[in-house]
């Protein structure tokens, strides 16, 4: 009521006697009061702010840890079937190495020798083919919209290109690194295996050893 009979005053009411009155009211009410009512309600405001923002924290904390609870389980279970494939691969890849090897013939010349490395080179990519395309169907699943994307993805991954011109959702952004590290073992193993086979070939070629693997 003080403030409406204030601004009816008109443009003049600072000269004005009658305006006097009115004028320290206002003055006096724009001072803030320690206990009043508008204190009382900006401090009820204030700590209701900082209640929703520690909220929101805690939340933010128990999301994130669950979404780390999840990813680190579904890649333990990717890494497993990973090196399962991978185990069961190498396993017949050596029964056939030695068995290509030990064919009875004394002697290995080059062009039977280049073929062997050949094959085995072959087969050695197709068993880590296998081994994206399973992880390509996680991400085409959970994370990106096509299957081109998703082996795509899974390869530059698997093999540490990682152009970083496809990349997962933020919920499971760990699964790329966790696959990368995997493709860094499986394809060590792999050039292991190449590694040996090709000495035992350079053995029997040259008659040094009998060639068993």
């Amino acid at each position: 009521m003080q403030i409406t009979q204030l601004q009816a005053l008109g443009p003049g009411w600072p000269h004005n006697p009658q305006a006097g009155t009115v004028t320290a009211i206002w003055q006096v009410t724009k001072r803030p009061i320690p206990g009043s009512f508008l204190g009382f309600l900006a401090n009820h405001f204030h700590l209701e702010k900082n209640v929703h923002q520690e909220q929101a924290v805690a939340d933010r904390l128990r999301t994130e840890t669950m979404t780390f609870a999840r990813q680190l389980g579904t890649a333990v279970v990717l890494v497993t079937l990973t090196l399962w494939i991978q185990c069961l691969g190498m396993a017949e890849l050596i029964h056939w190495a030695r068995a290509s090897i030990d064919r009875g013939m004394s002697r290995l010349n080059a062009l039977h020798a280049a073929i062997l490395m050949i094959r085995f080179s072959i087969l050695v990519i197709i068993l880590h083919f296998f081994q994206i395309l399973l992880w390509s169907g996680f991400y085409r699943w959970y994370c990106l919209p096509s299957w081109e994307s998703s082996f795509y993805f899974s390869a530059t991954s698997y093999s540490t290109v990682g152009y970083g011109d496809v990349i997962l959702p933020r919920l499971w952004r760990l699964m790329g690194p966790v696959e990368s590290v995997t493709g860094v073992l499986m394809c060590g193993i792999s050039v292991s295996f190449l590694f040996v086979v090709a000495t035992k070939i350079v053995e029997r070629e040259a008659g040094a050893l009998p060639g068993d693997l």
